[in-house]
């Protein structure tokens, strides 16, 4: 949203919100889940269920941006009312408590996932459980060529890009936004917190029979 907001400064909630729509229908379409999450900590002010996104939306107010912070507020909002619709592709996850991530995880795997809470080994041997931040930039790409590819065939058909921006250049965008936020969450994650160096980073996957 941040790459179609710079095209298009005075995009309305109306418009954004149809950019959305026609990603879901994409998703749909290809028997895809579109996967969103809220915390619990952040559901008490605004309706605003994702830390995350209340963060940026209190930063954009801030800043004097009142009208993209309506934006992403208003298309947060609607995907989570997406979700309660039966047959709808918007699955939401809630997750507990507070940010304690004592350890950034970063996959190498796009096939990979990890809970929230992770089992750790120490160099002493010790087993212990820790909330981690999990960043997997290979499946992140994956997903992000695909939303926006759609968002950029609903861009160009409504006349909202500029005829030299092609999909490519549109993607790489889009990609530049996307690692400099995941790089920007990792490093608030890291401030006030112990170097996570003792535990070992090697991930077990058990074979099914």
């Amino acid at each position: 949203m941040a790459v179609i907001l710079e095209y298009n400064p005075d995009l309305s909630v109306e418009e954004a919100i149809g950019i959305a729509q026609a990603i879901l229908k994409a998703y749909q379409e290809a028997g895809l889940r579109f996967h969103i999450h809220t915390d619990t900590h952040a559901q008490e002010e605004n309706g605003i269920g994702c830390g995350h996104v209340k963060t940026i939306v209190s930063t954009l107010q801030e800043e004097g941006y009142s009208s993209q912070a309506e934006i992403l507020a208003d298309v947060y909002n609607y995907l989570l009312t997406q979700a309660r619709k039966v047959g709808s592709p918007v699955k939401t996850s809630v997750l507990k408590g507070d940010h304690q991530e004592k350890a950034v995880i970063e996959l190498k795997d796009p096939s990979l996932t990890l809970p929230r809470n992770v089992q750790v080994i120490t160099e002493e041997g010790d087993r212990r459980s820790i909330q981690a931040f999990v960043n997997n930039p290979e499946a992140a790409k994956q997903v992000l060529i695909f939303q926006a590819a759609v968002a950029y065939r609903h861009l160009d058909q409504s006349g909202k890009l500029p005829p030299e921006l092609t999909p490519d250049a549109f993607f790489n965008l889009v990609w530049t936004k996307y690692n400099n936020q995941a790089t920007q969450t990792t490093q608030a994650l890291a401030k006030g917190r112990p170097t996570i160096s003792l535990y070992d980073s090697t991930i077990t996957r058990k074979e099914k029979d």
